[in-house]
C-alpha cells in the first residue's frame, strides 16, 4: 500500500498552481521559476537537503513574470493551512511590499484558485 500524499501540504497546495503556470509558460504568456533547496540522493538512496545560502534563505516558492501586462511579476511563498513564516520569509516580503511586487501566501486551494484567477486577468 502507497503512502497518500497530505493534501494541506505545502507541497499540494501550490502544484496546482505549478501546473497553471507551466500550462501558460508554454504558450507564451509568461514566466516562471520555482525555487526549492536542492536535494541530492547518496549512493545508498537516502536524500539530503543541500544548504542554501545565507542571501537566498527564505526566498519565495515561485517567481512568476507576466508578459501581457508590461511584464509585471508576482512572488509566491506557499504555506501548509498551520506554516508558519520564518523570519528571512517575512523579509523577503517586506522587500516584495517595498518593490511594489504583489506577495502571495496561499495555504489552502481555495487561495490558490484566486492567485490563478489574479493571473487570468492579467494575461
Amino acid at each position: 500500500m502507497s503512502a497518500q500524499k497530505n493534501p494541506h501540504s505545502e507541497t499540494s497546495i501550490l502544484s496546482p498552481l505549478v501546473e497553471f503556470l507551466e500550462i501558460c509558460s508554454n504558450q507564451g504568456r509568461l514566466r516562471y521559476f520555482r525555487a526549492h533547496p536542492v536535494r541530492l540522493v547518496s549512493k545508498n538512496g537516502k536524500t539530503f537537503p543541500t544548504k542554501v545560502r545565507p542571501s537566498q534563505r527564505g526566498a519565495p516558492d515561485v517567481f512568476v513574470w507576466l508578459f501581457d501586462s508590461e511584464y509585471e511579476s508576482a512572488w509566491i511563498e506557499g504555506k501548509s493551512a498551520k506554516g508558519k513564516a520564518s523570519s528571512d520569509q517575512e523579509a523577503w516580503k517586506q522587500i516584495a511590499e517595498y518593490a511594489g511586487i504583489p506577495y502571495f501566501q496561499p495555504r489552502s486551494h481555495q487561495d490558490v484558485g484566486e492567485i490563478i484567477n489574479w493571473i487570468r486577468e492579467r494575461i
